[in-house]
Formats: C-alpha cells, structure tokens, sequence
C-alpha cells in the first residue's frame, strides 16, 4: 500500500482553486498520462467518475466516487471498481497567507503482493509524478487566469 501526499502554494484564491480543482473532466487538459475522466453522475455533493491513465504505457481504468464539500473545500475520492485493490484520498484547499494551498493525499494498493515487490516502486514513482504534475498544472492554470483576468 503507497501513501502520496503532496502539497503546493498557488497565487490565487480558495474559491477559484478549488473550482479548477472540482471540474475533474478537465484534468487530461492539465496532464498528459491522464487519457480520459467521463462523469457518468454528478449532483452538487456527489460525481461518480470512470478515469484512464497511462501508467508506463499500460491503460490503468478505475470508477471512482467523489463527494464534494464546497463549504470545507474539500474533495474526496474513493475507488468503486477498477485496476486497483484500494484507491481513496482527498483534495483539499485552504487559505495561506496571501495564497491559496492545495493539498493532495491518497492511499493506492494493486493489491497483488508479488506484483507490488517488482513493479511497486516504479509506478509509485510514476503516480507521484502524475500528482505533481496534476498540482503543478492546477496551479499554472490558476495564475494564469488570474492574470489574465486581470489584464
């Protein structure tokens, strides 16, 4: 089991990161190895999303609940069915100082024990790049349109 926690500052407020942050389907636009996120169900708390990812050239296809908590700033996700034994976490957004900071913490398991000995560590490797890229790009985006905006 792989725990990922990740963290960055961004110049722009809670409320415009966490909107970026919620609109799930426009992630394969933020990161590449994203291929597709398809919501199959969506009210103001609650998506029900199917996701594909290149891990290393190999498709890796989940469902996934996400329950969204607009007042908290908070999203949370866990695993309905897919390529993964577990896979749950939670986004979440809270004011820093004149910035906003977005956290990111997920727990994944293959659940296949002699497969997570070899390949374990590498997409372990490969899943924290595809977070830091996913923040990275969240946060160019943020500064961006708030640039923007502002011109």
């Amino acid at each position: 089991m792989h725990n990922i926690k990740k963290s960055i500052l961004i110049k722009s407020s809670p409320d415009r990161v966490f909107s970026v942050v919620r609109d799930i389907e426009n992630y394969p636009v933020f990161i590449r190895d994203i291929k597709s996120v398809e919501v199959r169900s969506r009210s103001s708390t609650r998506l029900i999303s199917k996701w594909l990812i290149d891990i290393e050239g190999a498709d890796v296809a989940w469902q996934e609940e996400d329950l969204v908590d607009e007042k908290n700033k908070r999203l949370s996700f866990n695993l309905l069915e897919g390529d993964y034994e577990k896979y749950e976490g939670e986004w979440s957004v809270a004011k820093d100082g004149f910035r906003s900071r977005l956290s990111d913490n997920m727990i994944l398991d293959w659940g296949i024990p002699s497969f997570e000995k070899v390949i374990g560590p590498v997409l372990e490797k490969k899943t924290d790049k595809i977070v830091r890229g996913l923040l990275c790009a969240i946060k160019r985006y943020c500064e961006k349109s708030k640039v923007q905006a502002e011109k």
